[in-house]
C-alpha cells in the first residue's frame, strides 16, 4: 500500500512538473510573439472595428494581415522581415461601402541573433501602392528607415517600434495633389501573466507631417488581453482588446475594438 501511495505521489509530481514546463513554454512563446526582433516566424490577423468614422459617423472594419519572417544571414545576425497588408471595409458617403486592399508596408530589421536581455535592430522601410480603390490609402510608393529596440525583464517585455517613410512622387485624388511624410512610433509593454495569458499595452502613434494643420497626429492608447495555446501541435494565440484615441484627425474614430489571431511557427530543434 505504501509503495502504491509513493508511486502515485511520484506520478502526480511528474505531471505537475510537466504542466509547469508547458505553461512556461507558452509564456515564452507569448512573449516572443510580441518581440519585433524575435526569431519566431508568425502570421497575425489583426482586426480593428470602428463604430463611427467619417462625416456620417458610420462603421469601418480593417483586417491587417501581418507576416513576420526572420531570415538567418550568418551565425551572428538575422534580418527580420515584417509586413502589413490592410484589407478595409470602408464607408462611402451616407449609404455606399467599398471593400478594398489598401497600401502595404514592409520593413527589414537587421539584428543580432543572441543579444541577451536587450536587443535592437534597424533597416529599410518601404510602402507599396497596393490599394485597389481610391477611397483607401495614398496610392504612392514610399521609402524610409525603421528601428526597433526591446528589453526583457522577467515576465516583462518593454519595447519601441519606429519608422519614417517619405512618398516617392505625387498622385492626384480628385482635385487634390497627394504626397506624405509619415512617422510611426509605437512604444509597448507586455506582461506574461502565466499559463499562456498575457496583457499588452501599446500606442501606435502616427504623424503625417504634410497633412493640414490639426490633422497630422493620431495618438491611440490600446490594451489587449491575449491567450497563447496549442491545437494539434500548432501554437497560436487569440486576443481581444480596445483602443481609445484622445488625439486624432477630424472624423476619425474615438473608440475601437480589436481582435487578434496569430499562428506561431517556432523553429524545430
Amino acid at each position: 500500500m505504501r509503495r502504491v501511495a509513493f508511486f502515485c505521489v511520484i506520478v502526480l509530481a511528474g505531471c505537475a512538473e510537466m504542466a509547469s514546463a508547458r505553461a512556461q513554454d507558452l509564456d515564452l512563446l507569448s512573449t516572443r510573439s510580441e518581440n519585433p526582433l524575435s526569431n519566431l516566424p508568425s502570421l497575425t490577423f489583426n482586426h480593428v472595428f470602428s463604430a463611427h468614422i467619417g462625416r456620417f459617423r458610420r462603421p469601418q472594419n480593417i483586417t491587417n494581415v501581418q507576416p513576420n519572417l526572420p531570415i538567418s544571414l550568418s551565425d551572428d545576425y538575422n534580418v527580420v522581415v515584417r509586413a502589413n497588408v490592410p484589407l478595409i471595409d470602408q464607408p462611402i458617403g451616407r449609404t455606399d461601402r467599398v471593400y478594398a486592399l489598401s497600401d502595404s508596408t514592409i520593413q527589414a530589421l537587421f539584428t543580432r541573433k543572441n543579444p541577451g536581455s536587450f536587443a535592437w535592430g534597424f533597416g529599410p522601410a518601404v510602402a507599396l501602392p497596393t490599394r485597389t480603390d481610391d477611397a483607401v490609402g495614398f496610392g504612392l510608393p514610399g521609402a524610409g528607415v525603421a528601428f526597433s529596440a526591446v528589453k526583457t525583464e522577467g515576465r516583462w517585455l518593454f519595447g519601441i517600434n519606429a519608422n519614417h517613410v517619405w512618398s516617392i512622387g505625387e498622385a492626384r485624388v480628385g482635385a487634390n495633389q497627394v504626397e506624405y511624410s509619415l512617422t510611426t512610433f509605437q512604444p509597448f509593454v507586455n506582461y506574461a501573466i502565466g499559463d499562456g495569458w498575457a496583457i499588452n499595452f501599446s500606442s501606435v502613434m502616427t504623424a503625417n507631417w504634410l497633412a493640414d494643420s490639426g490633422q497630422q497626429l493620431r495618438i491611440p492608447l490600446s490594451l489587449l488581453l491575449k491567450k497563447t495555446f496549442i491545437v494539434q501541435h500548432q501554437p497560436m494565440s487569440l486576443g481581444i482588446g480596445a483602443t481609445y484615441v484622445p488625439v486624432r484627425p477630424d472624423n476619425a474614430a474615438e473608440w475601437q475594438l480589436r481582435a487578434q489571431y496569430s499562428l506561431l511557427f517556432p523553429p524545430r530543434n
